[in-house]
């Protein structure tokens, strides 16, 4: 009986552990080319994850705020241009 339940609960772990990294997989219509001016993380507690935005200044002038993956987050600062700083290598 011990060994059920034990199964059963490593079952689980696996399949929760499968669901919360193909959720890290989401594709993000890319945003419009411009200057990043703004970034935002916004952590949401009844789904324990987090959404990363990115806003840019397009040549125009206009600005536009668009949701991105984390990685894409992590490789586009202030003042670097999208979409190409989303092809840098983290050092």
């Amino acid at each position: 009986m011990k060994h059920i339940v034990a199964r059963r609960a490593v079952t689980a772990a696996v399949s929760l552990l499968a669901v919360v990294l193909l959720a890290g997989c989401t594709d993000f219509k890319a945003g419009p080319a411009g200057l990043v001016v703004d970034k935002d993380r916004t952590y949401q507690p009844s789904t324990k994850t987090q959404r990363y935005d990115l806003t840019v200044r397009t040549k125009d002038g206009s600005v536009h705020a668009f949701r991105v993956s984390s990685g894409d987050y992590d490789h586009c600062q202030r003042g670097s241009a999208y979409p190409s700083c989303t092809n840098r290598k983290k050092h």
